[in-house]
């Protein structure tokens, strides 16, 4: 529990950055998920990349600070994107009506000469493309950033899996999202009017080793009983990004038996489905270091 908050906004399933403790409270600092908010200046976290055990005060070097995020929901966004080929004069392409249709996260050990990046792919599906002699936008584009790739590679970062606000090993994760959109074809080779209404629908799955997890997860997925699940990504400039599916109802998780001096390993996929309480189904959050 933070005391010292003052009147910041703190939304019950939001994530928190909390910096500036020293010494040996250096351990509280880190990311972690608000569970309430008892008063003005309290905060109650649920989990999170720090040790927050017991009641904790904190003084004007300390700060926190509330993550953005996206949820899935109802309101409707669409861009336009443009492609400039660099080496022809005056050739541009501009996608209209685009709007996010999938979304998908993996990694596991060995990726990236060593380490586990985090891979992720959206997609996105639209009205119509049209060729241009020149720019559509407003001829400021943002560049892109310079950062490395999320990586627990040389202690250039960390992941983390929660798992009912229980952290633990896993050597393979994944997430997918799909919205279930088409584009509103015409007859004949007129463009699309726009891209249909769909159903937003999420799974997710992780690999760890047998010994590493509990019982009582598996007896918890043979009974259907929901579980909270996020994957959390840090690197070493201060930046971080959550996943998190507050409620997710397990299949019978997998334990092949292996061969001769082989690992055994156990296997978890998921449906991920909206909680009541906090609103959601998925929210992706982020941090930017300054």
């Amino acid at each position: 529990r933070k005391a010292g908050v003052g009147e910041m906004a703190r939304a019950v399933g939001s994530w928190i950055r909390v910096s500036g403790f020293a010494g040996a409270k250096a351990v509280l600092n880190g990311f972690y998920e608000v569970a309430t908010g008892t008063d003005a200046n309290d905060i109650v976290v649920a989990k999170g990349t720090g040790t927050a055990v017991g009641d904790h005060t904190a003084g004007d070097s300390v700060s926190i600070v509330q993550l953005s995020r996206v949820t899935n929901g109802t309101s409707d966004e669409s861009y336009v994107f443009e492609e400039q080929v660099a080496d022809i004069a005056s050739e541009f392409e501009a996608f209209t009506h685009m709007v996010a249709n999938t979304l998908a996260l993996r990694s596991q050990r060995g990726q990236g000469g060593g380490g586990s990046r985090v891979v992720i792919d959206v997609g996105f599906v639209g009205g119509s493309s049209t060729k241009e002699t020149a720019t559509t936008g407003d001829g400021s584009p943002t560049a892109k950033t310079t950062n490395r790739p999320y990586t627990a590679a040389g202690g250039e970062g960390a992941f983390f899996c929660f798992e009912n606000d229980t952290k633990f090993k896993v050597v393979e994760i994944g997430l997918n999202i799909t919205n279930g959109r088409e584009a509103n074809k015409n007859l004949g080779d007129l463009p699309p009017e726009s891209a249909g209404s769909g159903k937003f629908r999420s799974t997710v799955n992780w690999r760890a080793y047998a010994k590493a997890l509990h019982q009582s997860f598996e007896t918890a997925a043979r009974a259907g009983t929901r579980r909270d699940l996020a994957y959390v990504f840090t690197d070493a400039e201060g930046n971080c990004d959550i996943f998190h599916a507050p409620q997710v109802v397990y299949e019978a998780p997998e334990k092949p038996v292996p061969g001769k001096e082989q690992r055994r390993f156990f296997a978890a996929k998921g449906m991920v489905e909206k909680e009541t309480t906090l609103g959601f189904a998925m929210q992706w959050c982020r941090y930017n270091a300054p």
